[in-house]
């Protein structure tokens, strides 16, 4: 047992080491560790052994803690981005905290960008988001199902572009014919506004603009009026029933996940619960394909 050893594996200075192992042999009055073979006394192991002990029962502790505080009301402040179609995840909600009565929820909509700000200062506890990747650092991230993105526009728009696609996917050299369309689109702070910017750029286009808003029932009525095509998850079938949809070539796909940080046990378990319930229990009802 070499004190330099831990002490860089600590990433600590070694005499900080030298010096706490003298203060616990100070007060317990016996010598710990024998210096010249670097091995740990009889006392040594004894102590060892408590300590080992003290922190499992330091841990069993926490958890009947947690118990116990789970016969109260838990709040949780769950954050939801809002493009999220809210009347898909109210079943599936409501199912879970149906089972689990002691959560007193309160929900928070706005976009990716402000929730991941908002866990991180505090003011929410989970948030479902949208991803351009499987995990945001800095996060614990709990993975629901990903969606391909694709582009909406009127069905009867189709004849005009049938020239662009075959078995509704985008031939690639007919993608800037698209995408030089007028264009419904979140706003920034949206990872499927990041996507979609990304997108442009790939293809050399600076996206025209016509409508900026994150509630996908306006941008259906403002599509339907045939004010412009928008790019959205293929979840939104649902909400664009006279449409024209068409994938690209070269997938592109936004993930689901639910985060919160990773100090806080019970909100973990509860992030862990909610995550298995929607991509498991609740199945992808909250996600719908037509």
């Amino acid at each position: 047992m070499s004190f330099s050893k831990t002490a860089h594996r600590l990433g600590i200075a070694q005499p900080t080491i030298s010096a706490a192992i003298a203060r616990l042999e100070a007060e317990t009055g016996a010598e710990l560790f024998d210096r010249r073979l670097r091995i740990l006394t009889p006392a040594g192991k004894l102590y060892l052994k408590g300590a080992e002990e003290f922190l499992r029962l330091y841990e069993e502790l926490q958890k009947e803690l947690f118990l116990l505080k789970k016969r109260y009301r838990f709040d949780l402040r769950l954050g939801i981005c809002s493009l999220a179609l809210s009347e898909n995840l109210t079943d599936p909600l409501l199912s879970f905290f149906q089972l689990h009565p002691k959560v007193n929820l309160s929900l928070h909509q706005n976009n990716d960008e402000t929730l991941c700000r908002l866990i991180q200062e505090d003011q929410l506890d989970l948030a479902l988001v949208q991803s351009t990747k499987p995990e945001i650092p800095g996060f614990l991230c709990y993975p629901l199902p990903e969606e391909e993105i694709q582009i909406y526009l009127l069905a009867s728009e189709k004849t005009n572009v049938k020239s662009a696609f075959t078995d509704h996917v985008i031939h690639e050299e007919a993608l800037h014919m698209l995408l030089s369309r007028p264009l419904l689109i979140p706003e920034e702070g949206h990872a499927l506004r990041t996507m979609i910017n990304s997108l442009y750029a790939k293809a050399g286009l600076s996206p025209k603009i016509r409508l900026e808003c994150s509630c996908p029932h306006i941008l259906a009525r403002y599509l339907n009026a045939g004010v412009g095509t928008t790019i959205l998850p293929a979840s939104y079938h649902s909400v664009f029933p006279d449409t024209c949809i068409l994938s690209f070539s070269n997938k592109y796909h936004l993930y689901w996940l639910l985060i919160c940080k990773q100090n806080r046990p019970e909100t973990i378990q509860l992030a862990a619960m909610l995550s298995q319930f929607l991509s498991k229990e609740g199945g992808l009802a909250w996600i719908q394909y037509n």
